[in-house]
């Protein structure tokens, strides 16, 4: 098996990012993609991506909003209380 080089091909942009990691499971590659809209990140696939020889499939996953929240809140009542009031 080839191992692919550490560099990932530059994004079309100048105000987008790539970030690649390594995992475990079904994909061997991760790359995180920060674009300005969703033909940027078609363009990186088909005329950047899907020319490496290395490279024998490419799935693309779209989150459209990041909402993150500073805090944690409860789920339900705490095990073993009783949720009656009493």
């Amino acid at each position: 098996m080839t191992r692919p080089s550490r560099s990932t091909p530059a994004l079309p942009g100048a105000s987008s990012r790539t970030q690649p990691a390594v995992t475990s499971g079904a994909h061997d590659f991760l790359i995180h993609v920060a674009v300005p809209e969703v033909d940027s990140v078609y363009a990186f696939v088909i005329d950047r991506l899907t020319e490496r020889r290395e490279l024998a499939d490419a799935q693309t996953t779209m989150v459209y909003e990041h909402v993150q929240s500073r805090s944690i809140e409860p789920s339900g009542p705490a095990p073993g209380r009783s949720t009656s009031g009493r």
